[in-house]
């Protein structure tokens, strides 16, 4: 009888432990883990092909929080301390190694992210703010510097594209004209920066 009770008591424990940790299994993460570390975040698609990665972001979320979780950081299209985690993305990439960053931009009262990513050589971004997650592979990052007629400084824009010979008055009039240039060819827009 003392036996049978002690195998009920131990069998109560095992199944508390179990429902203890499938509890915390289940719940979703709100800034508790790194969400620059590619492991917490992995790059996963669902079986239509979409970026999964925004599933767990952080309801609140401070830029201090996000240096310190190594994402890239902007306030108002302008980055702030913090471009380590840029400038690290950039060397692994270089050297052919597979890595991930996290972009935070935030302007007033919102904000939104984009997850960038360099697997098995070609790279990709996701915007959180897009309806379309589709997953679109690019070979060259390229940072284009130039000005637009009139302008008092200049740009850095940075895109993701297959055509290394895109210049930065393609990418720039495609965004006011329709019609120049005829045959840009595709490219996914990362961030605009202006010249110091």
């Amino acid at each position: 009888m003392k036996k049978e009770r002690e195998v009920k008591v131990s069998m109560k424990k095992v199944y508390f432990v179990m429902m203890v940790l499938l509890i915390i299994l289940l719940t979703p993460g709100c800034g508790q883990t790194s969400p620059a570390d590619s492991a917490d975040i992995p790059f996963q698609l669902d079986a239509d092909g979409n970026y999964t990665g925004f599933e767990r972001l952080p309801e609140s979320y401070t830029t201090e929080q996000a240096i310190r979780d190594g994402c890239y950081v902007r306030v108002d299209s302008e980055p702030v301390p913090g471009q380590k985690a840029w400038d690290a993305f950039l060397e692994k990439t270089a050297d052919g190694e597979d890595a991930f960053l996290r972009i935070v931009n935030c302007y007033d009262d919102e904000v939104y992210y984009n997850d960038l990513f360099y697997i098995d050589g070609y790279y990709r971004v996701f915007d959180s703010s897009a309806k379309d997650l589709q997953d679109r592979k690019f070979k060259h990052l390229l940072r284009l510097e130039g000005t637009l007629p009139n302008a008092a400084r200049s740009d850095i824009v940075t895109i993701l594209t297959d055509d290394e010979s895109l210049t930065y008055l393609d990418v720039m009039w495609s965004f006011l004209s329709s019609s120049y240039p005829p045959s840009t060819s595709p490219f996914e827009l990362i961030m605009i920066d202006r010249d110091a």
